[in-house]
C-alpha cells in the first residue's frame, strides 16, 4: 500500500504558566499542583476527551522522564513516541517497550514516519491524529518547524 501523502493531524494539549513555561528549570511542576487545587474534583480540563481523540501520543524526553516518576504509567497501551536528541540511547523500561518508541529524527521526518505508519495501520480511515502532550514547549517548536517546511 502506498503511504498517504498528507501529514497527520497534530493536536497540542499542555499546561503553561503565564510566563510561557511548562516546568521550572529543575523540571518541577509544583506551580501546576497549586493551580490544580482550584479545579473542581473530578475535572480533568478536557484531557480525557482529548486523549480519546488521538492515536499516538508524542512526548519530549524531559516529559517522558517526568512521567516515569509518576506512581503509574498514565497512558495505558496507547502508542507513545518520545522525541529525543539522545535517540535510541534513551532507556525505556521493559514494561513499556511494547508501546513506547524513541525517535531522534528531524521534525518533518517524524511527521512523515508517523503519517505513513498511521496510513499503513488503517488509522487514516478514522482520522489519524497525533497529540503532542506535556513537553509542548520544546516539542511544540519542534513540530511547528514541520508546517514551515511545507
Amino acid at each position: 500500500m502506498k503511504p498517504h501523502p498528507q501529514l497527520p493531524k497534530v493536536s497540542l494539549f499542555l499546561a503553561q504558566s503565564l510566563d510561557g513555561y511548562i516546568a521550572r528549570a529543575d523540571g518541577g511542576l509544583d506551580w501546576l499542583d497549586r493551580a490544580n487545587r482550584g479545579v473542581p474534583p473530578g475535572e480533568d480540563c478536557g484531557f480525557a476527551e482529548f486523549f480519546a481523540s488521538t492515536d499516538v501520543l508524542v512526548l519530549g524526553r524531559k516529559s517522558f522522564e517526568k512521567v516515569l516518576e509518576f506512581p503509574a504509567w498514565p497512558y495505558g497501551a496507547r502508542p507513545v513516541v518520545v522525541v529525543s536528541g539522545q535517540g535510541g540511547a534513551l532507556p525505556v523500561p521493559e514494561s513499556l517497550r511494547a508501546s513506547v518508541r524513541v525517535f531522534s529524527d528531524e521534525p518533518g521526518a517524524v511527521m512523515r514516519r508517523l503519517g505513513e505508519e498511521a496510513w499503513r495501520g488503517g488509522l487514516a480511515r478514522r482520522g489519524s491524529s497525533i497529540s503532542i502532550s506535556m513537553g509542548g514547549g520544546s516539542l511544540g517548536v519542534f513540530f511547528a518547524k514541520v508546517w514551515s517546511m511545507k
